[in-house]
């Protein structure tokens, strides 16, 4: 073999060698990735229905403090 059919077949072996483990480590990323979203779906879900929750709670009590208010101001004639 001559030298410059020596000097591509190692740089050919080389990309080999060091591309294949990245490709490896990329998609274990991906799948990693991949297998984190529905947990933040689920999380976020539950933050979101918190946040209504409390706002339904606030909502509650502000419409039974007006309506106290109102019978109140119905009893002063």
């Amino acid at each position: 073999m001559s030298t410059r059919s020596k000097l591509f077949f190692g740089f050919s072996v080389l990309c080999g060698v060091t591309i294949i483990p990245y490709v490896h480590y990329f998609q274990n990323e991906q799948s990693e990735v991949l297998h984190e979203g529905p947990l933040k779906d689920v999380k976020r879900r539950e933050r979101k229905l918190n946040e209504e929750q409390k706002a339904r709670e606030q909502e509650y009590e502000e419409q039974k403090r007006l309506q106290k208010e109102l019978a109140e101001s119905n009893k002063e004639p």
